[in-house]
């Protein structure tokens, strides 16, 4: 393998502390309700608990969204007037919630991600020793246990993505914006502990029947990427917090098209069961990508959530088919006529007990629905990019489907190294408001 496509697999020895996979993300918005209405009909979700006025729980409403080991809360603030007496103050699960925390993060950044929560063994010990390392502490340890006593939640939070030396920022990127308020990360990593729990988040969330679930076929997170303004000092940060290592590097040179380019970190935990990308812009003739989501998210955070399917064409279909239509980034058809392309599509449905049909049947499925393919010696990538989710040309999906040679190793097929030139034209194209329309690619039978 050659060097720039190296990534290093660690033991639970090497990090700080066992850790033990995503366990959810947390999006903090202005209407809980109607975001996650939509994220369930986008992504394939159902809903599990929640926790709101139904419930007497008059600061703030949340609804937890779930799918095989997919978990999303999505929460808002009331900021009501409406008088409550002591005794109503125990419908709120969560009593570190703070109101006027989330109001700042959804008017500065828009609706986007705030909490990634990430399972561990021990939380005190976890806290402790990130403590001691610097890390900077946003919630102490608390612990919220279930109304019947015999089973607890604990957990605590520490910012990340935040970098407070203004003038190293400016030294490093001086066309960034004057106000200083816009560098300040508010992207927490909550360390989360179940003992004896088995609800579908916090004990004192409601548990909800849903009468139409949904299961499109996404089964977990695979990676989380976020955008900040100087990738070594947040990397350098994280692992020395966290213990996390680096998965892979990628460099400007590597990431680049004719007008810009960006660095690429990728970190991970002690087994790489939790993968975090970081990016940062690299200077080029125009602004890149990174910059333009700096500038409209008014700081650092994640850019986007990479989802896994083990079948990426039915995952497809059934968003493409949900009453809530969601648009993706894509490439032109030309594409797959790249010889580096084309050998990755040969490579894979040359393999033994190949599911994908022959390699025109495979091409037509790729085209229509413009997946990009990427590979190493450990499998092959697939993937697709949707369009921001919301206002603000912030935060957006990946889907992937990882098909790996041998075992199911984490990061098979790489990151999308060998797409980045093609994605990251296709999105200076959409950040410049030139998407082209899509075309019908359904019965192109071309080889």
């Amino acid at each position: 393998m050659s060097e720039d496509n190296r990534v290093c697999r660690m033991t639970a020895n090497d990090g700080l502390f066992p850790v033990h996979g995503f366990d959810h993300l947390e999006f903090t918005c202005c209407d809980a309700l109607t975001t996650s209405r939509y994220l369930k009909h986008c992504f394939g979700l159902t809903y599990t608990a929640e926790t709101c006025r139904t419930t007497h729980n008059y600061k703030y409403s949340s609804y937890v969204l779930q799918n095989n080991n997919i978990k999303f809360v999505v929460t808002a603030p009331y900021k009501s007037k409406i008088q409550f007496d002591e005794a109503e103050k125990h419908n709120q699960p969560n009593p570190t919630y703070d109101d006027e925390a989330a109001t700042n993060f959804f008017t500065t950044h828009g609706n986007g991600i705030s909490a990634v929560g990430v399972r561990v063994e021990n939380l005190q010990e976890v806290y402790e020793i990130v403590k001691s390392k610097g890390g900077n502490c946003i919630i102490e340890p608390t612990v919220i246990k279930s109304q019947d006593g015999n089973g607890s939640v604990s957990f605590c939070e520490f910012r990340i993505y935040d970098d407070d030396d203004f003038e190293a920022i400016f030294d490093h990127m001086p066309d960034v914006y004057e106000d200083i308020e816009f560098f300040r990360s508010n992207t927490n990593m909550r360390f989360i502990e179940y003992k004896n729990f088995d609800g579908p988040f916090l004990p004192g969330y409601s548990p909800v029947v849903d009468p139409k679930p949904l299961d499109y076929g996404l089964q977990r997170v695979d990676h989380i990427v976020g955008n900040v303004y100087r990738m070594e000092k947040v990397c350098t940060d994280i692992k020395n917090w966290f213990g996390f290592h680096t998965f892979a590097f990628f460099t400007k040179e590597e990431i680049k098209t004719r007008w810009s380019s960006l660095n690429s970190e990728v970190l991970a935990s002690d087994t790489a069961n939790v993968l975090m990308p970081i990016n940062e812009s690299a200077p080029g003739k125009k602004e890149s990508q990174i910059l333009k989501y700096l500038r409209a998210y008014q700081g650092p955070g994640v850019q986007h959530v990479a989802i896994k399917t083990n079948n990426i064409f039915e995952t497809l279909s059934q968003i493409t088919n949900s009453p809530f239509e969601m648009d993706f980034l894509f490439v032109p058809d030309g594409y797959y006529e790249q010889p580096e392309i084309v050998e990755r599509i040969d490579e894979l449905t040359s393999q033994h007990k190949n599911p994908y049909g022959s390699q025109q049947e495979f091409k037509k499925e790729l085209k229509k629905y413009h997946l990009l393919v990427d590979q190493d010696e450990n499998g092959t990538l697939l993937q697709i990019f949707t369009k921001p989710l919301f206002d603000r040309p912030t935060l957006f999906i990946e889907i992937i489907q990882r098909i790996c040679s041998g075992d199911d190793l984490p990061g098979c097929g790489r990151f999308g190294k060998g797409n980045f030139k093609s994605l990251f034209e296709t999105l200076e194209t959409y950040f410049e408001g030139k998407q082209p329309v899509k075309e019908d690619n359904s019965n192109n039978n071309d080889n």
